[in-house]
């Protein structure tokens, strides 16, 4: 049984309507009907609060199952991000290389963009990646910095007509 299914049962024995829950842990209706139907997960301290309430324990609330469904999830936002910080910093580089030969300046500011949108999305995911190797997050790091670099290129370029 997951989360969800455990909470609505849960919340159902003790005969409480989602706005009596929410009301007792401090928390949104809306909040409250997201768990149940799957499509969020409570905090550590709802969940401290829930467990209390319920007169559970936090691991009886959290399956195993419900674990590694959020893992997964996880996985799958950092990789996303990864491949969506890898192909931008691709298009911004391509961009740059493009601009150099034709003399374009709209695709300098088009490479500029393209680089911060690299930083930001590498910044993100090293953010959110607390177990990531050191060489890994190492790589991330100077990719920022060749996207900065980029970006800045651009901005320069687009101001000086170069």
């Amino acid at each position: 049984m997951t989360i969800d299914e455990k909470l609505k049962k849960l919340r159902k024995e003790n005969n409480l309507t989602q706005d009596d829950l929410a009301e007792k842990i401090f928390v949104t209706r809306t909040a409250v009907s997201k768990w149940e139907t799957g499509q969020g997960y409570p905090s550590i301290e709802s969940l401290k609060l829930l467990a209390k309430l319920f007169e559970t324990s936090i691991d009886e609330l959290v399956s195993d199952e419900d674990v590694e469904i959020k893992i997964k999830q996880e996985e799958k936002k950092s990789k996303t991000k990864n491949i969506l910080g890898w192909i931008t910093l691709v298009i911004a580089f391509a961009l740059c290389g493009v601009a150099f030969g034709v003399k374009l300046y709209w695709m300098f500011a088009l490479a500029t963009i393209f680089a911060f949108a690299t930083c930001f999305l590498f910044n993100l995911q090293l953010r959110s990646e607390h177990k990531t190797s050191k060489a890994k997050r190492i790589t991330m790091q100077v990719f920022t910095f060749i996207s900065m670099f980029i970006a800045i290129g651009g901005f320069i370029c687009i101001c000086l007509n170069v």
